[in-house]
């Protein structure tokens, strides 16, 4: 079956990618804003002529060093998405043990530590709200 998708979700990407290029962040002059949109189309070039040729060289790579380097890619945005869940401190201990819970990988009845994360954020979420003041 086909989905039809209205023209600006289908171009989303590329509405982000040129919102980047055309902002102030690519440039505080207007007048030189097209040299990140020059770069970025650069970019994509390169990496639709060498992609297979990437993920030739990450099917080699062992699976932990993919691992780590994806770890290390994410570790930003964990840090501030962890930094943002503990702001509140009446919620720290939720965000924790929400945090460790889902990263621990443990499985329950054939469910995945990401549920079970998400079931005890929300229940000790619950018992901090009425209890903790």
């Amino acid at each position: 079956a086909k989905y039809l998708r209205d023209k600006k979700d289908k171009d989303f990407s590329f509405t982000i990618t040129a919102a980047i290029c055309t902002g102030e962040e690519a440039n505080t002059y207007k007048s030189k804003r097209y040299i990140a949109g020059l770069a970025t189309g650069g970019f994509y070039l390169l990496i639709g002529i060498f992609g297979s040729t990437l993920i030739v060289i990450f099917a080699t790579l062992p699976k932990v060093l993919v691992a780590s380097i994806a770890g290390l890619a994410l570790f930003p945005a964990i840090s501030n998405a962890l930094s943002i869940a503990s702001a509140e401190p009446k919620y720290q201990e939720v965000a924790l043990v929400t945090f460790l819970l889902t990263v621990s990988g443990v499985s329950f009845f054939g469910i995945s530590s990401a549920f079970w994360g998400l079931v005890a954020g929300v229940f000790l979420h619950a018992v901090y709200s009425r209890f903790k003041k």
